[in-house]
């Protein structure tokens, strides 16, 4: 037996057929339904229910926000940080922040900033990505390097799926708070650029214990210096 971690949608259901109540199951204190036993189960199937050896890795196909759950079961089957069992049960509810890495409350913190930009800030981001962009080769060089590490600290520490989950909520809240398609070109333009900002930063947060100063500021720089002014 061990321990292991689920995340859920906010229903406390899975992610992929919304039929698993694992926040029921937690409420009741029952495993779950034991699936038939199988000569070769695998993961990624139905033979098997999921969950994760790491919290920062649960959210595999699934989004921010969400629920975070601790489980414990015996893994019939594996794949990279994921595991495979024919039962396991719910013994307790996580900070679902925790999904997002051990950096996940300022991770949430951003998310919850970008879906609250103002249009001054919007255009402000833009033009901070835009003179950013503007740099000398050298600065490109650093960035795209920056972006490079940050993805490669990711996966090595199992924070892929944090990232992944983090760059998406990051943006979707950045462009909902920006506006939409009835824009004209240029705002539009200017709330994407403003979604590639908030992004990067999330996904800088995501890993910044495990990246250098230089690569982490070349991330952030353009939300702090606007979403951080004194």
């Amino acid at each position: 037996m061990g321990i292991y971690y689920k995340a859920t949608q906010l229903d406390g259901t899975d992610f992929h057929t919304g039929s698993v109540d694992y926040a029921a199951h937690l409420a009741s204190g029952e495993p779950l339904p034991t699936k038939r036993d199988v000569e070769y189960p695998q993961c990624c199937t139905g033979t098997v229910y999921h969950a994760s050896t790491s919290k920062a890795d649960t959210l595999i196909g699934g989004a921010w926000p969400c629920r975070l759950f601790e489980v414990e079961g015996e893994s019939v089957a594996s794949e990279d940080n994921k595991r495979g069992f024919y039962t396991f049960k719910v013994v307790r509810a996580l900070p679902a922040h925790e999904a997002l890495g051990p950096n996940g409350e300022a991770v949430v913190a951003l998310i919850g900033r970008a879906g609250q930009m103002t249009p001054e800030q919007v255009r402000d981001l833009a033009a901070a990505g835009a003179g950013a962009a503007a740099g000398d080769a050298a600065r490109a060089a650093a960035g795209d390097a920056a972006w490079a590490a940050a993805w490669a600290a990711a996966w090595a520490a199992a924070r892929a799926a944090a990232g992944d989950a983090a760059w998406d909520a990051a943006w979707a809240a950045a462009r909902a708070a920006a506006g939409d398609a009835a824009w004209d070109a240029a705002r539009a333009a200017a709330g994407g650029a403003a979604g590639g900002a908030a992004r990067a930063a999330a996904c800088a947060l995501v890993v910044k214990d495990l990246i250098t100063t230089e690569q982490f500021n070349l991330l952030y720089g353009p939300w702090a210096s606007v979403m951080e002014k004194e």
